[in-house]
Formats: C-alpha cells, structure tokens, sequence
C-alpha cells in the first residue's frame, strides 16, 4: 500500500469525495525574525508538505490527484500546515 510511505494521514474531501492526503515529507515553518541588526535577521521558511491522495482504503488515487486546482492544492496546504503544526 502507498500509506506506508506516509509519515501522517489528513482525513479530508476533495472535490466533495472523501479520501486520505498522505503527508509523505514535511519542512516545519519557520517564522521570520526581524529584530536588532541586521546581521541577526532573517526570512521566513518551511511550512510546505509533500503529499499522495489516497482512497480510504489507503491506495493512491491518482484518478483524483487529476481533479486537483489551484485552490485545492492551496487548501491541501493549509490543511497539512494546521495537522502538522498541530493547530
């Protein structure tokens, strides 16, 4: 099964269909930090995850990753961000 690639699964709907996002890799979001000299500043960074759709049963489901758009993509993002961040 692809699930055992999946360091963490979102129960979620895509495109009104229930399924799984297997979060395969995860950069934690590093805030930025923008105090004092200059030297000691710098940018935000992370908070992305790698992804897989999977059915409920935990099989990819790559007949739904086609169904995918820019808004459900920045969707799946947020919810990885709140899973991981545990928010």
């Amino acid at each position: 099964m692809d699930r055992n690639r999946c360091i963490a699964e979102i129960e979620t709907y895509v495109a009104g269909i229930p399924c799984i996002i297997g979060v395969t890799d995860y950069e934690a979001y590093v805030p930025a930090y923008i105090s004092g000299p200059p030297e000691y500043c710098y940018p935000s960074e992370g908070g992305y995850g790698d992804y897989i759709l999977l059915d409920r049963k935990g099989y990819r489901a790559k007949w739904l990753e086609r169904k995918l758009n820019d808004r459900i993509e920045r969707d799946i993002q947020e919810e990885i961000f709140n899973h991981m961040e545990g928010k």
